[in-house]
């Protein structure tokens, strides 16, 4: 099983974070590009959810009345093939990391 569990340890330590850079400075010459998938639900799918979650729960519709927008300039969610054509197509070499919670359900 892999994961980043040695990288938090060492960001914990006290000259962790000098040992991190040695440990990757190999890849320096890298350039990422850090995505958190952040989105504002409430400006998109919160009164029209699917009906339950991935452990089958219920989800209740959001009454917050905000403005949607699934599509088009205003929207945030549909931005993510676009980002990683022009990254591509800006960037040689450009290539993807995904990390995910292995336990995630």
């Amino acid at each position: 099983e892999r994961s980043f569990e040695h990288v938090l340890c060492l960001m914990n330590e006290p000259g962790g974070g000098k040992e991190l850079f040695e440990q990757l400075k190999f890849k320096s010459h890298k350039v990422y590009w850090v995505c958190a998938f952040s989105v504002n639900q409430h400006a998109g799918i919160c009164s029209r959810p699917p009906p339950t979650d991935s452990h089958g729960k219920t989800i209740v519709p959001c009454t917050c009345g905000l403005e949607k927008h699934f599509d088009g300039e205003d929207s945030e969610m549909n931005k993510f093939d676009d980002m990683m054509a022009y990254l591509k197509a800006v960037q040689p070499g450009f290539s993807q990391v995904v990390a995910v919670d292995v336990g995630f359900v």
